[in-house]
């Protein structure tokens, strides 16, 4: 899992220490609601200088701490 992206997502729900896996899901282990995963979306746009396609925005892509990694790293290395 990348650190920076778990330091975004830690950021996102304002927390200071972050134990998670690849499987920890946002909404039921770590209380995110829709609203408050759009927000990290965002944050990880600005904070990797992406831009999420439309069709990768389905909160699938975004149920799971691994998935959030993978997607973004998709995008990171698709960028480089």
């Amino acid at each position: 899992m990348d650190p920076e992206v778990l330091t975004v997502i830690a950021s996102a729900k304002n927390y200071s220490d972050l134990e998670v896996n690849e499987h920890t899901q946002l909404i039921d282990d770590l209380g995110f609601t829709s609203l408050e995963i759009m927000n990290l979306i965002l944050m990880l746009e600005q904070r990797f200088n992406i831009t999420f396609e439309d069709d990768d925005l389905d909160l699938d892509r975004f149920v799971t701490v691994g998935a959030v990694c993978n997607t973004v790293n998709n995008y990171h290395l698709a960028s480089a």
